[in-house]
């Protein structure tokens, strides 16, 4: 029996949200965050600072990262950070699981 890579079975369909693959379309939803996040990144960070080396950028973006993560307020989160949306969605699974 062959084994078949998931991601070859499903080329040109919409990958499981728990699975992103490259080189496969992303949901409408899940492009259009990331080009909103891509826009934070972009005024908060990279037309501000001005970075002499790749690594500098590449730390600044991580921090910036973390930064988000723990401290930013979002909307469509309830009011939540990222970090507090995420607990708080998968308190929510095991409760399901758990009844």
């Amino acid at each position: 029996m062959s084994v078949t890579p998931h991601h070859t079975q499903n080329i040109g369909q919409t990958p499981p949200r728990h699975c992103p693959l490259p080189g496969l379309p992303l949901r409408a939803r899940d492009q259009r965050l990331r080009r909103a996040g891509d826009q934070t990144i972009k005024e908060q960070l990279l037309w501000i600072e001005r970075f002499e080396t790749f690594e500098e950028l590449r730390a600044a973006v991580r921090a910036f990262g973390r930064l988000y993560n723990a401290e930013w307020l979002l909307e469509h989160h309830g009011y939540r950070t990222p970090i507090e949306a995420r607990e708080w969605l998968l308190a929510g699974a095991r409760e399901v699981e758990a009844a």
